[in-house]
Order: structure tokens, then C-alpha cells, then sequence
């Protein structure tokens, strides 16, 4: 049985009283999940729809002191299992991404849109290819490799030209990026020629970092990674779609704009 809780946004609450959590749960509605005790005595986890981050911050922002940690790109496709405190915790220990702690930052994140032009996508995928290299330990300089970025889709690729079974020439996908998804996370697939070599799936934000990696359970527990699924492939490609999906949305949006 699949225990993962379907929320969108994760809130880490440092000892909330009993006015700033019955404040709370008006907020996120019945439509929530809670990790109480979470690392530190009487700390508090939320995780919650996407939906509910704004209500979140406005009643934070109406109570006094309100001691806080947000984590704008962590989800259930984070990780997150019902009731499994201890992989909460290690998904927050394990996290490099962005996290927010006041107030004025927290209300401008929630209500910064994403400005989405070719200009836009082009400087994100700059980024994303420098993580890709440092992370694969690999460069895409060679001038025999197609590279370029689909408009409509969003998505970079970079191609190889090899041989067939047959001897023939085609072109080979050897990796793909993701444009950035509603959370500004990015979805990268590296594709070696090699064999020998693993495939590599990796989450980027906005500023180029790697977040978390897809990578299957392992015995060996000393892996850096956030997102440890049984069916890798299948989790990715549907962060890898949405984030097109979200894309497309929002190219539309423009369009409708200047019509």
C-alpha cells in the first residue's frame, strides 16, 4: 500500500502554542498531514497543498513570534510517507535547498510568480547543464553533440550522433531537462552512451543547485539523496511531465495576455 500523502509544502514550526496550532489547522483545512514531536520536543512539521501555502504565511504573519522554517521545494514527490516520522526527518536533514525564516520572505516567495519567456528558460538551462556536469563529472562541449531547447515544450536535450545495431547513423538522447515546474524545480535525466555507466536523474532549482536525486533503496544507507522511491523511473517522469504541463500553462497565460 502506497502511504504517500498527496500535500504540496512543508512547514517546520519551532514549539507552536495551542492558539498558533488551532490558527493553523483553520488554515490548512482538513486537507493536511502533521509530523508532531519533529527532531526537537514540541517542534511541528506541516506538509500541506500547494493551495494552502498562502493561508499559511498570512496567518503566520498575523501571529506574534512565530518561530518558523519553510521549505519551498520539498513535497510528497519529496519522499514523504504517511505516519513514517523517521524518513521526515531524514528528508529535512538531507535537504540543500532553499529555506526561508521570516516573515517578508516567506509572503514574497508565496506571491512571486514565475516569468516565464525564451530568454527566461535559457538562462535556467544554462544553469542546469553547469549542475548536471559538476554532479555527472561530464562536459558537453563537444561540437558533434545537437543541442538546443524546445520552445513549445520547455525542454533542453542534448543529443549524440552514434550507430545502430544495424551500422546506421541516428541520434541519440543523452540528456534532458525538464523547464521549471510550479516550484521553480527543474527535472534533469543524464543518459550515459556507456553501459557501465548509471543513468542519472536530479532535481535542480531555480539558482542551479541540486536538491535531491532520484535514486532506487539501496542497503547502503550513506547516499545523499532525498527522493528514494521503488519505481525511480516512473516517480521522475511524472515530476518530469507535470513540470511541462505547468509550463505549457503558463506560456498560454502569456499568450492569452496579448491577445
Amino acid at each position: 500500500m502506497d502511504n504517500s500523502i498527496n500535500f504540496k509544502g512543508t512547514f517546520l514550526i519551532h514549539k507552536p502554542s495551542v492558539e498558533v496550532k488551532q490558527a493553523l489547522s483553520s488554515a490548512i483545512g482538513k486537507k493536511k498531514h502533521i509530523f508532531n514531536n519533529f527532531i526537537n520536543p514540541n517542534d511541528t512539521l506541516y506538509v500541506v497543498r500547494d493551495s494552502a501555502d498562502k493561508k499559511i504565511a498570512e496567518t503566520i504573519k498575523n501571529l506574534s513570534d512565530v518561530q518558523f522554517e519553510y521549505y519551498p521545494n520539498l513535497s510528497t514527490k519529496s519522499g514523504f510517507e504517511t505516519k513514517n516520522l523517521n524518513k521526515a526527518i531524514q528528508i529535512i536533514q538531507n535537504y540543500k535547498g532553499e529555506i526561508i525564516s521570516t516573515t517578508d520572505k516567506l509572503l514574497a516567495k508565496i506571491k512571486k510568480p514565475v516569468k516565464f519567456s525564451k530568454t527566461y528558460i535559457n538562462k535556467i538551462h544554462d544553469k542546469n547543464i553547469k549542475a548536471i556536469e559538476k554532479e555527472a563529472s561530464v562536459k558537453f562541449n563537444d561540437n558533434e553533440l545537437i543541442k538546443g531547447v524546445d520552445t513549445q515544450s520547455g525542454v533542453y536535450t542534448i543529443k549524440a550522433p552514434v550507430k545502430d545495431s544495424n551500422g546506421h547513423p541516428e541520434k541519440r538522447t543523452i540528456l534532458r531537462v525538464s523547464p521549471p515546474g510550479r516550484f521553480g524545480i527543474c527535472y534533469a535525466e543524464y543518459i550515459p552512451l556507456s553501459a557501465k555507466e548509471d543513468t542519472r536523474r536530479i532535481a535542480i532549482n531555480r539558482n542551479g543547485k541540486k536538491i535531491f536525486e532520484y535514486i532506487n533503496e539501496k542497503s547502503d544507507t550513506t547516499s545523499e539523496t532525498i527522493s528514494k522511491e521503488k519505481n525511480v523511473p516512473s516517480v521522475f517522469e511524472n515530476n518530469f511531465q507535470a513540470a511541462k504541463k505547468y509550463y505549457k500553462e503558463q506560456m498560454n497565460k502569456k499568450l492569452d495576455t496579448k491577445a
